[in-house]
């Protein structure tokens, strides 16, 4: 493979940045060699855009990926936003080393075991999932700064113009955000905040193809363009959060000291070779030891020889998804907090183990995760 000249940045659902040492995770910021011209994948046009924006200015994949992720939370806010939490792995091409950066969002300080339990009983996922009490630290934007303080090329007041541009003009509500919309299965579709800001104007929501503004969000980038991380650490911004929170019915416990005291976590990448690829993926509380897990599962299986139209790719692939997913619910949480068996979730054996259970073609009951993995946790935590 020809070794990257620049970092590969992928970024995920629900604010997660991630890397990958190879060419197989997108949406990415790469250039493969030094005559080829970079290119930038999201999950939104416009924010790719945004990216490339800050490349053909001389900027490089870190500056890019601060670009692309406050486009993202802007046109896809059900996936993505300033307020959540991200994971990033950087490949430094000219020394050969992947670090992995955790900006995972973090519960306050005083959260317990009966943080989503009133009354004796467990609440339900909707009303959990809209409540205070589920709010935490956000991490993304102090990780991007963290990387960008670390290797960025561009100033940092510099990154958010098109995203600004975007929110003050107003931008075209894509089809995977306006289905979101469409559908009221989303727990938040039902509170206020969610209708006040998607409202028509005529007592329905906008909708495919329906222009939005948000001058507010062009405001808060305004001033993190300005401030940089400290305005999510503390300020107006933090008190806002925080006052919001508990006003919910089953407000949160969100203290000024839990922003204060936020620290980016760097640590080893978990790395695996699917297909001849080397893959990078973050060390858990990130799901990326379960994408390990799926892809060598697969690895199994004659992909290339089906073709992406062949029904026994899908069910190969479906099926790879049930195991993978019933392992990543039983074994993967924070390592501060739990052990997580890392290596033995992508150890050969325990892989040929899973994928015995794999039929093509015939449909499996939801699986139950198997004895846990002998093998402890991969990687060695770093700095704070």
């Amino acid at each position: 493979m020809t070794p990257l000249r620049t970092a590969w940045i992928s970024v995920l659902k629900l604010s997660a940045l991630v890397v990958a040492c190879s060419q197989l995770l997108l949406p990415a910021v790469a250039q493969s060699d030094a005559t080829a011209a970079p290119i930038v994948v999201a999950a939104n046009p416009l924010a790719a855009k945004a990216g490339m924006e800050i490349l053909n200015r001389g900027g490089n994949a870190v500056d890019a990926a601060v670009a692309v992720q406050a486009a993202l939370g802007l046109v896809e806010p059900q996936s993505s936003g300033l307020g959540g939490g991200a994971f990033m792995i950087y490949y430094d091409a000219r020394t050969g080393e992947v670090t992995a950066y955790d900006g995972r969002e973090v519960a306050p300080r005083s959260a317990n075991g009966n943080l989503f339990i009133r009354d004796g009983q467990l609440l339900s996922r909707p009303e959990a999932y809209v409540s205070g009490r589920a709010t935490g630290v956000p991490g993304a934007v102090i990780m991007l700064d963290q990387a960008h303080q670390d290797h960025g090329k561009l100033p940092w007041h510099d990154l958010f113009n098109e995203s600004i541009k975007l929110a003050e003009e107003g931008f075209i509500i894509s089809p995977r955000l306006g289905n979101f919309i469409k559908s009221d299965r989303a727990p938040e579709s039902k509170t206020a905040d969610y209708r006040n800001y998607l409202s028509n104007g005529r007592g329905g929501l906008k909708s495919t193809g329906d222009r939005l503004k948000n001058p507010a969000y062009a405001e808060t980038l305004k001033s993190l363009a300005k401030e940089g991380s400290a305005l999510f650490r503390t300020g107006p911004l933090v008190d806002q959060i925080i006052a919001r929170t508990r006003q919910e019915p089953l407000g949160g416990d969100l203290q000024r000291s839990d922003f204060v005291d936020y620290r980016v976590l760097t640590t080893k990448a978990v790395i695996g070779i699917y297909r001849g690829y080397t893959v990078c993926v973050p060390q858990p509380p990130s799901s990326g030891v379960s994408l390990l897990q799926g892809l060598l599962m697969l690895e199994r299986f004659p992909l290339s020889q089906w073709g992406k139209d062949d029904p026994r790719s899908w069910s190969a692939l479906i099926e790879a998804e049930k195991l993978m997913y019933a392992d990543r619910d039983q074994y993967v949480a924070d390592a501060k907090f739990i052990n997580v068996p890392t290596k033995g979730l992508i150890d050969p054996e325990y892989i040929r183990s899973r994928t015995t259970l794999i039929k093509v073609g015939q449909p499996a009951p939801a699986p139950k995760p198997a004895p846990a993995p002998k093998s402890g946790p991969a990687g060695t935590p770093g700095k704070t």
